[in-house]
């Protein structure tokens, strides 16, 4: 990956040729997975404000969070 001069970029030169980078993928996760986790009690009747929608809100965002980062490691 190559600045607007021609020269490698920062990106480029600290992470190889990687489209995304571990701390990226685990970002996501953990925010894809919280929103997953949080609208989860919705399906059942239970409001998207409840307490069980919090706490599965943080699982999704810990579930989201490994996952990302062992899909990370096996890129």
């Amino acid at each position: 990956m190559r600045s607007l001069d021609g020269t490698p970029s920062a990106f480029a030169t600290r992470h190889g040729n990687c489209l995304m980078s571990t701390k990226t993928f685990v970002f996501l996760g953990m925010i894809l997975g919280s929103i997953v986790g949080g609208y989860l009690p919705a399906f059942f009747g239970v409001g998207i404000f409840s307490f069980s929608s919090i706490i599965l809100s943080g699982l999704g965002a810990l579930a989201g969070i490994y996952l990302a980062y062992r899909i990370s490691k096996d890129w």
